[in-house]
């Protein structure tokens, strides 16, 4: 189970022209708006990545206002874990379980968990949070993070879990957020 003063929460590659030829991507948003948020309102903190911006362009407006004080990780090499900008943050939180979202699931995200689970991280990708340009890569990339020892979750099961119990004082601002 997570634990959310252990939890880190990355935001993969969620830059607008990749996001521009994703499938759903306004229901995409939507799960990713409602996963950050949820993260600020259980004190979790988020880093965030952009794959060569300056061929590829920033990460979607949408996403980057989310997120307010963090600035992105610049990266050439499709895992994170390829980053040592990535890395130095990552080991900077002192935190062992990583929730990650982003695109593409078969690429970047895929490369990122399998590292990172190599690395001895306690990965869980947010299914919904997660996207390609295609569905059966998606699909074969989610099959693949679970071999490589991720957990698959969702926003709002990831999220209950980390909130643990209807008597926290955060309760109610996550279940506004999930219904």
């Amino acid at each position: 189970m997570l634990a959310a003063d252990q939890t880190v929460l990355v935001i993969i590659d969620a830059q607008e022209r990749l996001l521009r030829v994703m499938p759903d991507q306004e229901q995409f948003k939507k799960q990713l708006a409602k996963l950050i948020a949820g993260a600020q309102i259980l004190h979790i903190p988020a880093l965030y990545t952009e794959q060569a911006p300056d061929k590829i362009g920033a990460t979607s407006e949408d996403i980057a206002v989310l997120l307010p004080g963090v600035r992105p990780v610049v990266k050439k090499s499709f895992s994170c874990a390829g980053a040592d900008d990535f890395l130095k943050e990552l080991k900077s939180l002192r935190r062992k379980h990583v929730l990650i979202a982003g695109v593409e699931a078969h690429v970047c995200v895929y490369q990122t968990v399998s590292d990172l689970t190599g690395k001895g991280y306690n990965v869980q990708v947010v299914a919904d949070c997660v996207a390609s340009r295609r569905d059966h890569d998606r699909q074969i990339a989610l099959e693949r993070m679970r071999g490589a020892g991720a957990v698959l979750t969702t926003v709002e099961m990831v999220l209950c879990e980390l909130l643990k119990t209807a008597d926290s004082q955060h309760f109610k601002p996550i279940m506004q957020l999930i219904q």
